[in-house]
């Protein structure tokens, strides 16, 4: 089968979508299909690479940073993905595309399907589904809520990455009947390889000397943006600090436009020399971190079904997230982690003392994680995409 993604961010760029888009199509192509994803064109990445047995397109967009794309940029990417995959598919005709995101992806595969017949699936991911993040969103929503619901009534298939995402939808596309495929994890690179607690070099830290090994170290990574809830947790790790028994330190890995302000706060609340930012990494040295602290907190806003989640589960630590939709998927309350509500710093702060002070908890929540990932595979996801797509052939 021959299949087209159409995704505006694909790694390096971007965070968990074209994350998963570029795991499920390496899965694809080891299954024996033809591949192609067209994405966004980016200052020092070749316009077309072959990765994985697939083929990646990067067309022209006005794209300045690898971490976030801003709306006007979006909209070059909609009407360039338009043209570039109308022009395309002269030369190699797919069977079926599939737009993750919404918008900007979806309308390239509508106007595929209006001009050559060829059947589209959208794979949602968050940010376009009206009323996620509803408070920095919603006119954006509003904008485009028809144009949204239009989309998906012409797909052949709709697909949400979690329940809780998939009910969120169901508001704006009553009546559709949405599919629900979950995210999955990279077993096999994302393993406990490394020897635990390595200490991970940590170049380009926002404060403090080197960090000092015997450390308790805390770890979330992600866009540093609102919707991640970054400023939460370092309310409460400030919170914590005075009931601490032993030194913590909290390591945030990712970048984006609130890191000068995170930094600011880091400094105003008095745990600058106890945080370090280590910016946008690769999925190497992310392995590398994960080896090497003791627990992973995730205090999201919002999330469709996190990536990092899963990876900090396959490499065995336990989580302590928001109760947000897809995290609370993943989270067995007091077996591999805790769930507290998002924008409160004080339980935050409460339940990450309770575990800090409790190893014997945090190995048996290890063994929970490792155990529990294991249900996640993205060769699985792949499989179940193909089944919609086989569907419409």
């Amino acid at each position: 089968m021959r299949l087209l993604f159409i995704n505006y961010e694909f790694p390096p760029l971007g965070g968990g979508g074209g994350n998963a888009n570029a795991q499920i199509a390496r899965e694809m192509a080891r299954l024996g299909h033809q591949v192609v994803v067209l994405t966004s064109r980016f200052k020092g990445l070749p316009n077309k690479e072959t990765r994985d047995g697939y083929l990646i397109v990067r067309i022209p967009t006005l794209r300045r940073y690898r971490e976030k794309c801003r709306i006007f940029e979006m909209a070059v990417f909609m009407l360039s993905s338009i043209f570039y995959a109308l022009k395309w598919v002269r030369r190699w005709r797919p069977d079926m595309s599939i737009a993750f995101f919404t918008i900007p992806g979806a309308p390239a595969a509508w106007a595929l399907k209006r001009f050559y017949r060829i059947p589209y699936i959208v794979s949602l991911r968050g940010g376009d589904v009206p009323g996620f993040m509803p408070t920095q969103l919603w006119f954006y929503h509003r904008v485009t809520a028809r144009l949204i619901r239009f989309l998906w009534k012409g797909a052949q298939s709709v697909v949400a990455n979690s329940e809780g995402l998939k009910r969120l939808a169901l508001n704006t596309g009553r009546g559709l009947d949405i599919e629900m495929i979950p995210n999955g994890v990279d077993s096999s690179f994302f393993s406990l390889t490394l020897p635990p607690h390595k200490v991970a070099p940590l170049w380009g830290q926002g404060g403090g000397e080197k960090p000092n090994p015997p450390a308790f170290r805390l770890m979330t990574a992600g866009r540093l943006t609102e919707q991640k809830g970054i400023d939460t947790l370092l309310q409460a790790f400030a919170r914590m600090k005075p009931h601490l028994q032993k030194p913590v330190q909290l390591w945030i890995v990712g970048d984006g436009p609130m890191r000068s302000s995170l930094e600011d706060l880091t400094a105003y609340l008095g745990i600058r020399d106890d945080v370090f930012f280590l910016g946008w990494r690769d999925r190497e040295t992310l392995k590398t971190f994960y080896s090497s602290v003791d627990l992973f907190v995730l205090p999201s806003n919002d999330e469709g079904m996190p990536n990092v989640v899963l990876e900090a589960m396959a490499m065995g630590l336990p989580v302590v997230a928001t109760s947000v939709a897809g995290t609370r998927e993943l989270i067995c309350e007091g077996k591999n982690g805790y769930l507290v509500p998002p924008k409160n710093p004080e339980a935050l702060a409460e339940i990450l003392l309770q575990l800090i002070h409790r190893e014997d908890l945090l190995k048996e929540m290890s063994r929970h994680s490792l155990a529990l990932s294991q249900n996640y595979d993205w060769k699985t996801v792949a499989i179940e995409y193909l089944r919609l797509c086989e569907t419409a052939a």
